[in-house]
């Protein structure tokens, strides 16, 4: 079993966070100090990652979650900055790459609430495609393979339709969770193998909203969806005192983990609980 962490690191300060910025704040500067100010940003959060994924070699954690905000705006038509021309990012990223390769660490991305596969609406759908395919371009460039999303609303035949309209390099990285709103592991799972999309399985989501089976009845099933690699699950405990409660506490309770790790062995697992690097530690 490998314990990683997602996106902050609390531990190194600024140093292990990254700056964002709002459509307000960029409307407001010239098209010039626009376009100094998110290179700043975007070059200030890879130089973090880079000192994020150094921390996380000195401190033998091989599993981490990677930002989706690296480069502010990154998609939005007010961005007037194209990291891809941008040496010191394209240097970076290979650097951040190799360091991941030589310490088997396995780093992952998991866009934001906003890319909605499973939509009726088309302009939706072609803003996810174009998001979609910018975290494609930057996983490439870090050597990240796997891309978490969820099904995203409760009409799984919509994500099934619209996931033909993704193209390859998307769909070659999408592992799909369960969630705790309105798709359940029985859903979400059917969806994995009907379309081959390797599943993630997430502990406290299927606490919170339960299927018809027990854990112990689908890991097999989940495993499988993964074609002999080795899968990725999420494990986190609520906030508060109540199972039912999909706010995220501080730490994982030893309880819930003496629970689940007996099916954590042959797992890479993402501890998402607020303390981050620090809950992973507590684990250890």
């Amino acid at each position: 079993m490998n314990l990683g962490y997602a996106c902050i690191n609390t531990t190194l300060g600024k140093q292990g966070n990254f700056r964002t910025m709002t459509v307000k704040k960029a409307s407001s500067m010239s098209e010039q100090d626009r376009l100094r100010e998110i290179m700043s940003r975007t070059r200030t959060n890879i130089d973090n990652l880079a000192t994020i994924m150094q921390w996380n070699v000195d401190n033998n954690i091989h599993v981490y979650r990677v930002s989706s905000d690296l480069i502010p705006l990154a998609t939005h038509e007010i961005n007037n900055y194209n990291w891809q021309e941008d040496d010191y990012i394209l240097d970076s990223m290979d650097y951040i790459k190799k360091l991941a390769e030589a310490n088997n660490i396995r780093i992952s991305v998991h866009p934001s609430q906003f890319c909605v596969i499973s939509t009726e609406r088309e302009s939706v759908l072609q803003n996810t495609i174009k998001q979609l395919k910018h975290e494609a371009l930057v996983s490439l460039h870090l050597g990240i393979n796997d891309m978490c999303i969820h099904v995203g609303s409760s009409k799984p035949e919509l994500f099934i339709k619209n996931f033909n309209q993704l193209p390859q390099s998307v769909k070659s990285l999408i592992r799909l969770e369960n969630d705790d709103k309105c798709n359940n592991v029985d859903t979400v799972l059917s969806i994995c193998e009907e379309l081959n999309i390797p599943m993630i399985l997430d502990f406290h989501h299927d606490r919170v909203l339960n299927g018809k089976s027990k854990v112990q009845s689908y890991i097999s099933r989940i495993k499988q969806t993964w074609n002999n690699r080795r899968p990725i699950c999420h494990i986190s405990s609520p906030k508060g005192w109540n199972d039912v409660i999909s706010a995220h506490d501080d730490y994982v309770s030893i309880k819930d983990y003496n629970m689940w790790k007996q099916w954590l062995v042959d797992f890479d697992v993402e501890v998402e609980a607020k303390a981050k690097e620090l809950a992973v530690f507590y684990l250890m």
